[in-house]
C-alpha cells in the first residue's frame, strides 16, 4: 500500500487474482483518500462501463481489477501497473504490464510475489482435468514462477521466454538496479557437512557399543 500511496495523482492499475481481494484492496485505498474503484466480471455491465469511462477521463486514479479489466483499454498515461498476486502465465503478465507507459514516458511495473500464491495456483491447476492442456498450463505457471524468482535481468528473462535473443541487460529492472548479493557458501557447506559427518559417526559408534556383545 505504501508504494501505491507514493503514486498519488498518477494513473495506475492494480491486478488481483480474486474478486474478493479486488473489492478489499479498492476499499482500503478509498479509506486512505485515494481515488480508486473495483472492476471484475461480477459487477454489473453499467458499473464496469462507468469505471472504464472515469479511468479513461482521468476522473479515477486507480482501477483495482481482475484479468477482466484491460481488454480494449488504450490509456496512454498509465504510470504504473501493480500485480498484488502473481499471474498464471508470462503472457498475461506481459500483456498487463504493457498497459503502462504507452505515451513513451517512464512507467513502472511491480510484482508482489509470495510462494504461497504459486502453491495455491498449482492446487487450482491440479483440480482441472488431466491432459495436454493441463500440462501446457503447468509449464506456463512454472515459467512465471521462474521469472518471479529470477536472479538475472528480468527483461532478458522475458525476451528469452518469447524466443528473442537480446544479450544486453536492460539496466532498468530491479535486478539490474540492485543486483542480488552473491554469497559463496562453499566453505560453510563443507563445515556443515563435516559436522554432520562427525555427529553421524558418533551416533553410529554409540549404536555399535550398545549392541556390542562384549559389553553385555
Amino acid at each position: 500500500m505504501r508504494y501505491v500511496q507514493e503514486q498519488r495523482g498518477k494513473s495506475g492499475i492494480i491486478y488481483c487474482n480474486s474478486r474478493a481481494k479486488v473489492e478489499d484492496t479498492a476499499a482500503r485505498l478509498q479509506s486512505r483518500g485515494i481515488s480508486a474503484a473495483a472492476y471484475h466480471a461480477g459487477l454489473e455491465n453499467a458499473i464496469r462501463a462507468d469505471v472504464q469511462e472515469k479511468f479513461q477521463r482521468d476522473d479515477l486514479q486507480i482501477v483495482v481489477a481482475t484479468v477482466a479489466f484491460g481488454m480494449g483499454i488504450n490509456k496512454p498515461n498509465v504510470r504504473f501497473v501493480v500485480h498484488f498476486d502473481i499471474p498464471r502465465n508470462i503472457e498475461s503478465y506481459y500483456q498487463e504490464t504493457g498497459r503502462a507507459g504507452r505515451d513513451g514516458l517512464p512507467a513502472e511495473a511491480m510484482l508482489f510475489y509470495d510462494p504461497a500464491d504459486m502453491a495455491w495456483l498449482r492446487r487450482c491447476l491440479e483440480e482441472k482435468p488431466a491432459g495436454q492442456l493441463q500440462d501446457i498450463e503447468r509449464h506456463k505457471l512454472n515459467a512465471m514462477g521462474a521469472f518471479a524468482e529470477a536472479q538475472t535481468c528480468r527483461r532478458l528473462v522475458l525476451l528469452n521466454y518469447f524466443g528473442e535473443g537480446r544479450q544486453e541487460p536492460c539496466g532498468n529492472c530491479d535486478i539490474c538496479l540492485d543486483p542480488p548479493k552473491q554469497y559463496d557458501g562453499l566453505n560453510d557447506a563443507q563445515i556443515a557437512l563435516s559436522t554432520i559427518g562427525r555427529v553421524n559417526q558418533r551416533f553410529w559408534h554409540g549404536l555399535r557399543c550398545r549392541g556390542d556383545p562384549r559389553r553385555e
